[in-house]
């Protein structure tokens, strides 16, 4: 049995949101149906086995504990801390919905109806970061809100939706990739462009019109 195009479509997300935000990746892998039901366990980053169908690693974006931490310094200081961390948990954050909501593009369902179906891990990580922020009701809903518009605008932009239909189309066929090959197929996506690390700190939020456009900020140096 090949590897599910559904599958394919959902690490593409994963894996092309990583690199539009200026993450590395290490790899993704897609199991095939025969692998899958032999039991072959993926082996994580931190060197865990994991049983699933496919998985995307790469540098943390906004890792464990999820929520600020405090740093030395005045108010400016303080102020600046607290950007750099919203900008990673918001990158993050856009990254968990990034697999479903692709999957939702390709198969032309509800992205509600995707997460239930194979985003509960993304969901699990989307959640434990939510509670790490002890956001209250209101201020959760719209930081939701803007997630799911971030996303929805990048997996359906033409060059988003170019990178990935190239990312989801290697896996299908090779079933692994590295982050270098993903890399170079989205770089020509986007017509060779690509952001560097950290571009975006300094500039965050996004537009979704900046999204669908496809924009690229350039590195500056983040505010003491």
């Amino acid at each position: 049995m090949p590897r599910r195009r559904a599958t394919c479509h959902h690490e593409a997300g994963h894996a092309f949101a990583r690199w539009f935000f200026g993450f590395r990746t290490d790899r993704a892998v897609v199991q095939t149906g025969e692998e899958i039901r032999a039991g072959k366990r993926l082996r994580g980053r931190d060197g865990d086995l994991v049983t699933c169908h496919g998985m995307v690693s790469g540098d943390p974006i906004h890792d464990r504990p999820f929520r600020p931490w405090p740093v030395a310094g005045g108010p400016e200081t303080q102020a600046a801390a607290l950007r750099w961390w919203v900008y990673r948990r918001d990158v993050e954050l856009i990254q968990c919905y990034a697999g479903f909501h692709t999957e939702a593009h390709y198969r032309r369902i509800d992205p509600a109806a995707a997460m239930l179906s194979g985003g509960g891990a993304d969901m699990e990580r989307f959640s434990a970061i939510m509670e790490g922020w002890s956001l209250d009701k209101v201020d959760r809903s719209e930081l939701e809100a803007k997630v799911d518009a971030w996303t929805r605008a990048l997996v359906r932009s033409p060059q988003g939706s170019a990178a990935i239909q190239a990312i989801a189309g290697a896996l299908m066929t090779r079933g692994r990739l590295s982050g270098a090959q993903i890399a170079a197929l989205c770089r020509e996506a986007y017509g060779g462009r690509e952001c560097t690390f950290e571009a975006w700190a300094n500039q965050w939020p996004p537009t979704v019109e900046q999204i669908r456009a496809g924009y690229i900020p350039e590195r500056q140096a983040r505010a003491a």
